[in-house]
């Protein structure tokens, strides 16, 4: 269930502040490596707010990488963009680490527990002789 909600919010239009903060709540890896490297990607730098959102240390990680598709294009005079979404994994594994580990849990706390095999009901035939009711695989007779 969680994996078909993540999947169809993420055909959905978010911004990339958006995709970081639900990533964050919700534990979702992909928003999180998305959110970050379109912020790095897109023309316009990053916001007071979303600064204040993101926080000093993941501005600053950002920013660096922003600065690092100039430098690599400036031979070109245009922005280069390689591996960057292996740069994003890179600069904030501990944190892409930690959503992907708390993801996994809130994943197998939606669940249901499994049943042990000694406590599922086995349709089988019995006749309550106390009460008289004949049970043929689970219907009455």
């Amino acid at each position: 269930m969680r994996e078909e909600a993540v999947d169809k919010l993420s055909r959905s239009p978010m911004k990339p502040i958006d995709k970081v903060m639900l990533a964050r709540t919700y534990k979702v890896e992909k928003w999180l490596v998305e959110g970050y490297t379109e912020l790095v990607r897109r023309d316009g730098g990053i916001s007071s707010e979303e600064k204040q959102t993101l926080g000093h240390e993941t501005t600053l990680k950002l920013y660096e990488m922003r600065e690092d598709t100039f430098k690599r294009g400036l031979k070109y005079r245009k922005r280069i963009f390689n591996d960057l979404e292996h740069e994003v994994h890179d600069r904030f594994k501990a944190e892409i680490i930690g959503v992907r580990c708390d993801g996994e849990a809130f994943s197998a706390a939606a669940q249901p527990p499994a049943v042990p095999a000694s406590k599922k009901i086995r349709r089988s035939s019995y006749i309550d002789s106390d009460n008289d009711v004949s049970l043929v695989s689970g219907t009455s007779m």
